[in-house]
Protein backbone atom coordinates (compact mmCIF):
# COMPACT_ATOMS: atom_id res chain seq x y z
CA UNK A 1 0.00 0.00 0.00
CA UNK A 2 0.69 3.76 -0.69
CA UNK A 3 -0.28 6.80 1.01
CA UNK A 4 -0.50 9.73 -1.76
CA UNK A 5 -1.09 13.45 -0.53
CA UNK A 6 -3.22 14.49 -3.65
CA UNK A 7 -3.60 17.94 -1.50
CA UNK A 8 -0.30 19.29 -2.12
CA UNK A 9 0.74 17.11 -5.07
CA UNK A 10 2.80 19.19 -7.09
CA UNK A 11 5.84 18.36 -10.00
CA UNK A 12 9.02 19.36 -8.63
CA UNK A 13 12.68 17.61 -7.89
CA UNK A 14 12.53 14.44 -5.62
CA UNK A 15 15.53 15.61 -3.77
CA UNK A 16 12.75 18.75 -1.90
CA UNK A 17 10.26 16.26 -0.74
CA UNK A 18 13.48 13.96 0.53
CA UNK A 19 14.57 17.20 2.64
CA UNK A 20 10.99 17.64 4.05
CA UNK A 21 10.10 14.32 5.16
CA UNK A 22 13.57 14.62 7.20
CA UNK A 23 12.72 17.74 8.43
CA UNK A 24 8.75 16.46 9.46
CA UNK A 25 10.89 13.68 11.25
CA UNK A 26 13.59 16.08 12.72
CA UNK A 27 10.85 18.40 14.11
CA UNK A 28 8.42 15.46 15.81
CA UNK A 29 10.44 16.07 19.40
CA UNK A 30 9.00 19.92 19.19
CA UNK A 31 5.60 18.28 20.89
CA UNK A 32 6.75 16.40 23.66
CA UNK A 33 6.21 17.38 27.06
CA UNK A 34 8.76 15.87 29.16
CA UNK A 35 12.46 15.94 28.99
CA UNK A 36 12.36 11.89 28.72
CA UNK A 37 9.55 12.27 26.55
CA UNK A 38 11.95 14.43 24.02
CA UNK A 39 14.51 12.26 24.23
CA UNK A 40 12.66 9.15 23.38
CA UNK A 41 10.99 10.51 20.07
CA UNK A 42 14.21 12.46 19.46
CA UNK A 43 16.15 8.74 19.23
CA UNK A 44 12.90 7.32 17.83
CA UNK A 45 13.13 10.09 15.09
CA UNK A 46 16.82 9.69 14.63
CA UNK A 47 15.98 5.78 14.25
CA UNK A 48 13.27 6.70 11.43
CA UNK A 49 15.71 9.10 9.73
CA UNK A 50 18.56 7.00 9.03
CA UNK A 51 15.88 4.34 8.14
CA UNK A 52 13.81 6.44 5.50
CA UNK A 53 17.31 7.25 3.73
CA UNK A 54 18.63 4.04 3.46
CA UNK A 55 15.31 3.00 1.87
CA UNK A 56 15.01 5.83 -0.19
CA UNK A 57 18.48 5.84 -1.50
CA UNK A 58 18.31 2.07 -2.28
CA UNK A 59 14.83 2.53 -4.30
CA UNK A 60 15.83 5.87 -5.73
CA UNK A 61 19.32 6.94 -4.95
CA UNK A 62 18.80 10.32 -3.17
CA UNK A 63 21.29 12.84 -4.32
CA UNK A 64 22.39 14.14 -0.82
CA UNK A 65 24.07 17.41 -2.17
CA UNK A 66 20.73 18.16 -3.43
CA UNK A 67 18.78 17.34 -0.70
CA UNK A 68 21.19 19.68 1.36
CA UNK A 69 20.96 22.45 -0.75
CA UNK A 70 17.16 21.81 -0.49
CA UNK A 71 16.76 21.77 3.40
CA UNK A 72 16.56 25.65 3.73
CA UNK A 73 13.96 26.30 1.27
CA UNK A 74 12.10 23.90 3.15
CA UNK A 75 12.86 24.88 6.56
CA UNK A 76 11.68 28.52 5.34
CA UNK A 77 8.36 26.99 4.16
CA UNK A 78 7.90 25.74 6.95
CA UNK A 79 8.07 28.85 9.03
CA UNK A 80 5.17 29.93 6.35
CA UNK A 81 2.83 27.20 7.42
CA UNK A 82 2.41 29.35 10.71
CA UNK A 83 3.06 25.96 13.35
CA UNK A 84 4.18 28.32 16.64
CA UNK A 85 5.58 25.55 18.40
CA UNK A 86 7.96 25.26 15.82
CA UNK A 87 9.24 28.52 14.82
CA UNK A 88 12.14 28.66 17.39
CA UNK A 89 13.45 25.89 16.02
CA UNK A 90 12.84 26.21 12.67
CA UNK A 91 14.22 30.20 13.25
CA UNK A 92 17.40 28.54 15.15
CA UNK A 93 17.80 25.89 12.12
CA UNK A 94 17.75 28.31 9.49
CA UNK A 95 20.34 30.49 11.06
CA UNK A 96 22.41 27.93 11.12
CA UNK A 97 21.80 27.00 7.56
CA UNK A 98 22.65 30.30 6.39
CA UNK A 99 25.70 30.65 8.09
CA UNK A 100 26.73 27.33 6.56
CA UNK A 101 26.52 28.84 3.21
Amino acid sequence: PVVIDWETATVGDPQADVARTLLLLQMGWVYGSSWPLRRTIQAAARYMMAAYLRRYRRLRGADMARVRAWRLPVVVARLCEGITQEEPHLLRLAARLVSEN
